[in-house]
């Protein structure tokens, strides 16, 4: 994977070209954290403050454009998912970051542990049409990490910076919805954990939002291939999971 750094400096004048999900998406992030025994960097679901899990697999990421900058070509962004840890808990309340709470088996983070992602096998892609099938698409995938380092209290908030952009081309890549297998990596003064199990990001446009709930449905196994559903009935249904999911 090419894995490339950022200055905050960048950071700062992308991100007004960049357009974000709404303030409920923003706190759907990935669980990362050290192992109560073992040494495998643990990952999870962290729908923050109310459900960090051991479970998640399958994350989500809305595409925003860039169509200046450096590089000078037409660029898709994602500011999301972030990585969580709640951190040690406040000895008055019980809660940790955000009033969220590490489940059982996940151990805070040590002051200055840094989280690496690297990506496994090719991005793919999806154009929108049914039925479903992801290929192969010339398009890349770049993740440029912010401040991860662990605070103080073991705890972090840390939202990468995406990329997909077509190679040698000024050409924005193809409009639907991208696939990305990655796996995560904590290295700290205590040593490098174990790289975690695999998880998988969906990202697309605002205008592939449908497409992107579809593919979400599909691949967890929720509804078969939906080229035969009713499809708004059926979306309408998971949309209404999802934000009580989040909420």
């Amino acid at each position: 994977m090419n894995l490339r750094l950022l200055t905050a400096s960048l950071v700062v004048a992308l991100s007004a070209n960049i357009a974000f999900a709404d303030e409920e998406e923003e706190h759907a992030d990935i669980l990362v954290g050290r192992p109560t025994t073992g040494t495998q960097t643990l990952i999870g679901g962290a729908n923050v403050p109310d459900d960090l899990n051991l479970d998640e697999r399958l994350f989500e990421g809305e595409l925003g454009t860039r169509t200046s900058g450096s590089p000078t070509n037409n660029v898709f962004f994602a500011l999301e998912p972030g990585f969580f840890n709640a951190g040690v808990p406040d000895p008055m309340t019980g809660l940790g970051r955000e009033d969220a709470v590490n489940p059982a088996g996940v151990e805070p983070l040590i002051e200055d542990d840094e989280i690496s992602v690297a990506q496994v096998g090719q991005l793919l892609f999806w154009d929108g049409a049914r039925p479903i099938a992801f290929g192969s698409t010339p398009a890349d995938l770049a993740i440029f990490p912010l401040d991860n380092q662990a605070d103080v209290n073991g705890s972090i908030d840390d939202h990468p910076l995406f990329e997909i952009d077509l190679p040698g081309s000024d050409s924005l890549p193809a409009g639907g919805v991208y696939l990305a297998t990655l796996t995560a990596q904590i290295t700290g003064p205590n040593g490098t954990l174990g790289i975690s199990d695999e998880f998988q990001i969906l990202f697309a446009p605002e205008a592939f939002e449908e497409e992107l709930e579809i593919a979400e449905a599909f691949l967890t196994g929720e509804i078969p291939e939906p080229a035969s559903l009713t499809l708004v009935a059926t979306l309408a249904v998971f949309a209404v999971r999802r934000r009580s999911r989040i909420a």
